[in-house]
């Protein structure tokens, strides 16, 4: 069973993933299902996006021409259709698998206590 990445924090999982596909987004602040400490995605999220927005265009624009010029505009539109949704459920599946989690620090602003 996967369970996705662990908290710093406490170090169980910070999420299901129904509340992952809901919740996280990169520059969002999330909380810890277990501990409730708020977390923020780590940098390394950006990379990932970038790179499957990469190999997405890639397949995208390899695959067009070739399943146009041999099924028609209708089947290069289900297949630009089909590939961009199994990329993003694949990018999202993996961004919830792989890529952790930073603990969110307060603004220690010591003039506000003043």
């Amino acid at each position: 069973m996967f369970y996705g990445t662990l908290c710093p924090n406490c170090g169980k999982p910070v999420m299901p993933y129904a509340r992952f596909l809901r919740h996280a987004e990169p520059f969002k602040i999330s909380q810890c299902s277990d501990c409730d400490v708020e977390l923020q995605r780590k940098k390394s999220v950006w990379l990932l996006l970038i790179f499957g927005a990469v190999v997405l265009a890639a397949l995208v624009g390899l695959g067009i021409p070739f399943t146009f010029e041999r099924w028609g505009v209708v089947a290069a539109s289900v297949f630009t259709f089909v590939v961009s949704g199994a990329a993003v459920v694949i990018l999202n599946v993996c961004g919830w698998l792989f890529v952790g989690w930073d603990l969110v620090t307060p603004n220690n602003d010591e003039s506000a206590i003043t």
